[in-house]
């Protein structure tokens, strides 16, 4: 009786009607974060913007190439930072989006994150219309539209609001995807010039509605039943206009190049495809147990194989187990093979992040959702083996516990959390940091560079009066040893590993390092600035305001053991602000550079957790 009541509950024409209404209630907590990151970036952009013409070409130009000597010069960037860098996206309906929100409500955040909810919400809406067209049973497509609203990438899709880009993209890739459907299935050829218009508009909107042509070319294997040439012909225009976009794309000078964070699939694809090698397994369980990925990324480089193993046996598991069900079911075959596919842009990126996991999660959830309807109504395609079925049920019980138990217990925490707590409306900035405007700040070892480089941002938008100037001497996982050779001078020295931020390997780990620590992923992210590929050579030197740095020794890899660091004054010149992080404490305090002649040892920041 009580099955029959969810059934009926999860088949009823309201349920998106429920959804939305859920999905407004989870975004509740994030109203009142404070901005940082890439909103901070948003704000300032759009402080200055004038028009939405200047809004929707530059809201996404992170760092256009030619840049980083300015960039360097003015503490943006680190002085390792490659020359050639270039990180920029062209999103002009998202950038729109957001130059509406800073038009309409300039100084209400909490609008601009209902804006973006209100977008997760039409693409679960939009979802769950495609998922009731392929799914004959009302209730199993009700329950994947709850499965997709209880991801956990949700929950960072909404929690920045430059993450917008994701879930417009996502909206068209499902319209996409539920246009194409009715164009085959016999309607005005009207649905398909349709389908191609809301393709168009999602590569508008973000990158990651390329995904939509993957889903489209498995739909072509399983579930379009026309000649092979009537189903090429249809998908040749996607093609075109995908093409025609990347085309475009480049022409007006966006893309990404010696970036140590995104990849290229075209310019490096022997990067890319190790890579993908390595994350796409790490990514596929991810959409079936959840915060796989984010863990992955957190272990030490000594674990990181073995788990990577364990990852490829735990999907040949799987597989095992919805192979009946794939072998029977051709729908199930399709939003398989769509959500494997919708992984490897993904993987453009060193470090997946949980944004670019909605795309794969538009065929993951009614895969779940049919594997579940299954067991639950004991389908044909349930192993007859006593044993094989007990192990089946206990796969779907799993399934549960990660995909609706957990997911609702982390949404009531932090419900309970936001009451509990009163929220900053600022993110607060250490003390230590606050630099008077006539000094140089120098901040000799951050554990995360790329925080950094939004600080004079967060100056900004705090009230706080910028200092002179930015400067960052290393940032290892190591300890380091400071020698003073001069007045003006500075010989830094790793232990363990380069003195710049890159991803942690084996002989770069410092005796007793935790297996697990969340420092491993942010060096794999603060590694954005220099791809590992691009080293230096002993002798380089690199020349901004006020600091010369020479490359002293170098790794195997040409990342940089030991450097010089020499100050335009004396290192005990008041116009020197002297900070470091405190591995002890956990926080960055006042440091006081050593006596010529000295040299004082500055322990790394992996502390055991």
């Amino acid at each position: 009786m009580c099955l029959d009541s969810i059934k009926k509950i999860l088949g009823h024409c309201a349920l998106p009607a429920l959804l939305v209404a859920l999905v407004f209630v989870i975004s509740i907590p994030v109203w009142r974060i404070p901005l940082s990151g890439d909103d901070l970036c948003h704000e300032s952009k759009l402080r200055t913007s004038g028009s939405v013409g200047q809004a929707v070409m530059t809201l996404f130009d992170w760092s256009k190439y030619g840049q980083m000597h300015e960039r360097k010069a003015v503490g943006l960037c680190p002085w390792w930072t490659h020359e050639g860098r270039q990180e920029s996206f062209w999103r002009p309906l998202s950038a729109a989006s957001h130059w509406l929100d800073h038009y309409l409500w300039p100084s209400n955040r909490v609008l601009f994150r209902i804006h973006s909810a209100a977008w997760f919400a039409l693409f679960l809406v939009l979802s769950w219309g495609l998922y009731r067209q392929l799914e004959e049973r009302r209730w199993v497509s009700g329950l994947a539209g709850l499965l997709l609203t209880l991801k956990p990438e949700d929950w960072e899709s909404l929690k920045w609001i430059a993450a917008r880009n994701s879930l417009i993209a996502a909206c068209f890739v499902a319209l996409t995807i539920w246009l194409y459907h009715r164009h085959v299935r016999g309607a005005s050829w009207k649905w398909g010039v349709a389908a191609w218009v809301a393709f168009a508009a999602g590569l508008l909107a973000g990158e990651g509605a390329v995904t939509a042509a993957t889903y489209l070319f498995s739909y072509s294997l399983f579930l379009d039943d026309r000649p092979w040439k009537a189903r090429m012909a249809s998908l040749a225009p996607f093609a075109l206009i995908a093409l025609s976009w990347r085309g475009i794309y480049h022409a007006m000078g966006f893309g990404v190049s010696g970036s140590g964070i995104y990849i290229d699939p075209g310019g490096e694809p022997v990067r890319y495809a190790l890579n993908l090698l390595e994350w796409s397994p790490i990514l596929a369980l991810d959409q079936f147990t959840g915060s796989v990925a984010a863990k992955y990324a957190m272990l030490s480089p000594w674990f990181q194989p073995w788990v990577w193993g364990l990852t490829v046996a735990g999907l040949i598991a799987l597989a095992t187990a919805f192979l009946p069900l794939l072998r029977r079911e051709r729908t199930a075959r399709f939003w398989a093979l769509g959500l494997i596919l919708a992984l490897f842009p993904a993987c453009a990126r060193t470090l997946p992040g949980d944004r670019t996991l909605l795309f794969a999660a538009i065929g993951s959830a009614p895969l779940l959702a049919t594997f579940l309807a299954g067991l639950v109504d004991g389908s044909a395609w349930l192993p007859k083996g006593r044993i094989p079925r007990r192990l089946v049920q206990g796969i779907g019980i799993l399934f549960v516990i990660f995909h609706l138990l957990k997911p609702v217990a982390s949404d009531v925490m932090r419900m309970i959390a936001m009451f509990w707590h009163h929220s900053e409306k600022v993110e607060p900035i250490p003390s230590a940091l606050r630099a008077a405007a006539s000094q140089q700040l120098i901040i000799v070892n951050p554990p995360n560079t790329q925080i950094l480089s939004y600080l004079s941002l967060s100056f900004i938008h705090n009230g706080i009066e910028l200092p002179a100037g930015l400067r960052v001497l290393s940032s290892g996982l190591g300890d380091i040893t400071l020698f003073r050779t001069g007045t003006n001078t500075l010989v830094e020295t790793s232990t363990h590993g380069p003195l710049i931020p890159a991803r942690p390997r084996r002989g770069d780990m410092p005796p007793g390092t935790p297996f697990y620590h969340d420092l491993y992923k942010e060096s794999l992210n603060s590694s954005c600035f220099r791809p590992e590929e691009i080293g230096f050579s002993p002798g380089d030197n690199v020349v901004v305001p006020c600091m010369t740095v020479v490359v002293d020794r170098v790794n195997s890899r040409g990342f940089p053991t030991q450097a010089t660091f020499t100050f335009a004054r004396s290192l005990d010149d008041a116009g020197y602000h002297w900070v470091y992080w405190d591995s002890a404490q956990g926080l960055y305090s006042l440091f006081t550079p050593p006596r010529v002649g000295e040299q004082i040892r500055i322990a790394g920041p992996l502390i055991r957790k």
